[in-house]
């Protein structure tokens, strides 16, 4: 089982846990003295904020174990675009019992990518698909079990070339301001249809029109700058040339 980190916050409002569970206790009577629960011994040895954080972290390990397509995300990727790839990834499970993953870390540190991915697959279930990037190493990658490697073109997905690729072109672009997450989110939308596809279903979560109108705008803006650089070379030659005429 993977680790699973749980972060405890606050109330909104700033008010300290035993202020709400006092507030609970005289309004509703859940722990007062007099209607002592099941629960009551386990709460008194330990102390209430003890407990209900220990019940918090058992329900958090829970639902963590049930769902998930995100192993871990460092801030990379937005609340926007985790939510649309967790729906695709679930309707993918859903339908063809393929489990994809993604993973959005800051650094690697001294450590490769596949030997990254190396580490985590040994705790994931087959068939499965992992695709992860590394923000600060600028590096990405799609690793996969033997038995999903003909279900999509991993290749293609991870191609340079706008003509081809879902997830690079969209990292090179330097006036991107949020690249990641639109690269995720594009590379891995391009990778759960071409899995549905070869198992001939359909996804009601893909953003299939949305990713190919993306797709549309990069190639483009990389025709345009190709054609551009083009006619500028064959210029200042034309114009060296009679110059020196």
């Amino acid at each position: 089982m993977l680790n699973t980190k749980l972060y405890f916050q606050r109330s909104s409002n700033g008010e300290d846990n035993n202020c709400i569970i006092d507030s609970l206790s005289s309004s509703y009577g859940v722990l007062s003295t007099n209607s002592k629960p099941p629960c009551y011994r386990l709460m008194k040895r330990f102390g209430i904020v003890r407990s209900l954080i220990f019940g918090a972290t058992l329900f958090g390990l829970s639902s963590n174990c049930l769902a998930g397509v995100f192993l871990k995300n460092e801030g990379i990727v937005d609340s926007r675009a985790v939510k649309q790839i967790e729906l695709m990834g679930a309707e993918l499970k859903q339908k063809t019992g393929v489990n994809t993953y993604v993973v959005a870390i800051k650094s690697l540190g001294k450590v490769r990518l596949v030997t990254y991915e190396e580490n985590l697959a040994k705790d994931l279930k087959k068939p499965y698909i992992l695709l992860a990037l590394s923000k600060n190493d600028m590096q990405v990658d799609i690793k996969a079990s033997a038995d999903m490697l003909d279900k999509f073109d991993r290749a293609g997905v991870l191609s340079p070339y706008p003509l081809k690729g879902t997830i690079l072109p969209i990292l090179g672009d330097k006036k991107g301001k949020d690249k990641c997450s639109a690269a995720l989110l594009n590379g891995f939308a391009d990778i759960v249809d071409q899995v549905a596809s070869s198992y001939s279903v359909k996804l009601d979560s893909s953003i299939g029109r949305a990713n190919k109108n993306v797709i549309l705008i990069i190639k483009a803006i990389f025709y345009f700058l190709a054609i551009t650089s083009i006619v500028m070379v064959f210029y200042y030659k034309r114009k060296r040339k009679n110059a020196t005429e």
